[in-house]
């Protein structure tokens, strides 16, 4: 056991500006918060010598430790507009939000910047950074055999199969000179949206009422 493992702990603030105008026809709310889940528990970390690991059946003398801190702030708004048209009650509602999440601390041990998860957005999407297709021009031609060789002055890809004409060809992030799992990086957002948005019309006349609202996202990423 590990006596010195707690549990997670949330530190939150915000701060909320409320106000009606022109006789309450006009009501908004704005709401700025940030929020740090701090310690989540890690079970492999790296500041212990990695001859601790390993042990019979994948076991470890490596205690699990509280480490890794999630970030979230943003703005959560909403204005409302409602007037009394002869009988007909009407309102339009504008509601969204922004938010903007990251790891503020994270236990790892890299050797390119490009691999780097402190700092990023939590579970943003990872990949190769695409840079369009090899053509024709990438290869040297043997006029013998019409065999095709990658030019020497392109980074060798280590993922796939033989690379011919029509591959997509991507970056060598870290500048070794190869392809492979080593130039993965950050490709898009996270798949929770950073800003949400909606709009909302209604009216009510002797008891009956309708509305209708519009809603969207962005800076998501989903596969």
């Amino acid at each position: 056991s590990n006596p010195a493992l707690d549990f997670i702990h949330r530190k939150e603030y915000s701060v909320s500006l409320r106000g009606s105008f022109f006789n309450r026809l006009i009501s908004a709310d704005l709401t700025f918060f940030n929020s740090d889940m701090d310690g989540f528990i890690i079970q492999n970390p790296s500041m212990f010598p990695s001859h601790l690991s390993g042990g019979i059946n994948g076991s470890s003398f490596k205690p699990a430790i509280n480490n890794n801190i999630q970030n979230r702030k943003g703005i959560d708004f909403s204005v409302t507009a409602q007037k009394q048209l002869g009988k007909v009650h009407a309102t339009l509602g504008v509601v969204g939000s922004y938010v903007k999440t990251k790891y503020k601390k994270y236990d790892e041990i890299v050797e390119w910047d490009n691999l780097r998860v402190e700092g990023h957005a939590i579970d943003a999407i990872r990949g190769y950074n695409c840079l369009g297709f090899y053509t024709y021009d990438d290869f040297d031609k043997n006029e013998e055999t019409g065999k095709l060789t990658l030019k020497s002055d392109l980074p060798t890809p280590k993922i796939g199969g033989t690379i011919q004409p029509g591959d997509l060809k991507y970056r060598d992030m870290n500048n070794d000179g190869f392809i492979d799992e080593r130039d993965q990086t950050f490709i898009g957002y996270s798949d929770v949206p950073e800003n949400t948005y909606a709009i909302s019309l209604g009216c009510s006349w002797k008891g009956l009422g309708m509305s209708v609202m519009f809603q969207g996202v962005s800076h998501v990423s989903r596969y």
